[in-house]
């Protein structure tokens, strides 16, 4: 329903935060028992590093991207058919950079239609509208985010969580990344995936769920995520951190350097 929090146990119905799309519980609890008949494994897909715009409450204490950055380097491109977040007077084409060279319905398969992609690309984005916040990821904001996602899970009837993320947000050291780059002592935190993951299992696991994560370009991936035992008693207790690996390409630059 929201990228803050699951939509509520008496709600049978919601709206995609996205696409606006209804959102039957009974349907999506239909399914997943038909894929546990299959012997197959169902995983809820939550954004990682997202929240609802200004929702203080939840993001108190953590980094947050500053609204033009998401603007800039994020909703041009992954949100850019959101038409009804445009300004109504026509502006030039915006800049993208090279790092982005797909867009959300390419990433996603969300078909929005032709007409709106051509007019998100005609005009300019008020930060003011975005459809989220961009947050730092890392053990505390798992300890903080992920409980209430592993509970609707659990009751869902869901195997696991599939946690989605922007990487490093595409500018990690980068000398052209937005106002608030990874860079310098006044620059966002790098994003700690392990810590998060890490921190996100043992509460994963008293809901009896397993939990996979977009590793976007590579970004975050350690081996030792899929060891059961590293050589700390406590990640040795919980066990392998990942189901499996799960990486996604988004240029394609990072494509022929993996190819």
């Amino acid at each position: 329903e929201g990228f803050s929090h699951p939509p509520a146990d008496d709600k049978t119905e919601w709206r995609c935060a996205i696409q606006g799309r209804p959102v039957h519980r009974a349907s999506l609890k239909a399914a997943i028992d038909e894929i546990r008949k299959l012997e197959g494994r169902s995983w809820l897909s939550v954004h990682a590093a997202a929240t609802d715009p200004n929702d203080h409450e939840l993001t108190d204490g953590q980094w947050v991207m500053p609204p033009e950055d998401v603007v800039d380097k994020l909703d041009t491109v992954y949100f850019e058919a959101s038409a009804r977040r445009l300004r109504a007077s026509e502006g030039p084409p915006p800049v993208v950079d090279p790092a982005y060279e797909q867009t959300y319905e390419a990433m996603c398969g969300c078909d929005v239609g032709e007409e709106a992609m051509q007019q998100a690309q005609k005009r300019d984005i008020d930060p003011a509208t975005r459809i989220m916040d961009v947050v730092d990821m890392d053990p505390a904001w798992a300890v903080r985010f992920v409980p209430q996602w592993a509970a609707f899970a659990a009751k869902l009837g869901f195997t696991g969580i599939h946690w989605d993320t922007f990487g490093d947000f595409g500018h990690y050291e980068e000398v052209n990344g937005p106002k608030n780059p990874f860079q310098g002592d006044k620059g966002a935190p790098k994003p700690d995936i392990p810590g998060f993951l890490r921190a996100a299992l043992p509460i994963l696991q008293k809901y009896g769920l397993l939990q996979t994560l977009n590793f976007v370009n590579g970004f975050g991936w350690d081996p030792a995520l899929l060891r059961e035992e590293v050589g700390k008693q406590w990640e040795a207790q919980v066990g392998r951190i990942i189901a499996f690996p799960y990486w996604e390409v988004w240029s394609p630059a990072k494509e022929k350097e993996f190819l």
